[in-house]
């Protein structure tokens, strides 16, 4: 299997043949190349973000909808989060692909490996496309593109912060079962030695400082 044929078969791994009805294989490659080579413009860190009307001219296949096209590197909640602010620009959704696939990074390559095989040297990108309703002005596409960026960068910054959130609550959790913040425990001083018969003597609370915790 060349190059070529892995990046095509892993890209549409998941896809329904009946959802390839009207593509050839032509068209289905340059599909696979278009975000291919979205992976090898992205910048280390950040996700790649592109919002076109395809062309034959220009691409090597055309598509009547809209195509949201996004590289990035895998993580939870992307595609709920496109998806998400595809709905708010009021745009429907007509077909989704999510590959999840393993790039060598000197290369650049598609490699014909599942994400669970992934090595040293390789990476984990998340392929996203998804078409939507056409959307023929091109100022309406470039502020479809710009929120996408924006809400993804948002997505790798709370994915970031997770790890030190969760480690975090955990350090709180175990303070909390060794006893509340500032917890004390009151005493009642024993009655004196030189009381008198029948009188009434009233003690006063001390605190046991040896109980608190801070």
């Amino acid at each position: 299997m060349t190059s070529t044929d892995t990046l095509t078969d892993r890209f549409f791994h998941h896809l329904a043949p009946a959802a390839l009805a009207g593509r050839d294989e032509g068209q289905r490659s340059s599909m696979a190349g278009a975000m291919a080579r979205l992976s090898g413009e992205r910048a280390q860190g950040r996700a790649a973000v592109r919002v076109r009307n395809p062309t034959f001219e220009d691409g090597g296949w055309t598509s009547r909808q809209t195509v949201v096209q996004v590289v990035t590197d895998d993580m939870p909640f992307l595609v709920d989060s496109v998806l998400g602010e595809i709905a708010r620009h009021g745009l429907g959704v007509h077909q989704l692909l999510h590959p999840r696939l393993v790039v060598d990074e000197g290369s650049g390559e598609v490699l014909d490996v599942d994400t669970a095989q992934v090595g040293e040297g390789h990476r984990v990108e998340s392929w996203i496309h998804v078409e939507v309703d056409r959307v023929p002005d091109p100022d309406r596409r470039a502020a479809l593109q710009h929120d996408l960026e924006r809400v993804l960068a948002d997505v790798r910054r709370a994915c970031q912060d997770w790890k030190a959130m969760r480690q975090r609550a955990r350090a709180i959790l175990a303070e909390l079962e060794i006893g509340p913040p500032g917890r004390c425990r009151r005493t009642r001083s024993a009655p004196s030695s030189t009381s008198s018969p029948g009188s009434t003597t009233t003690t006063s609370p001390t605190w046991d400082t040896a109980a608190m915790t801070w």
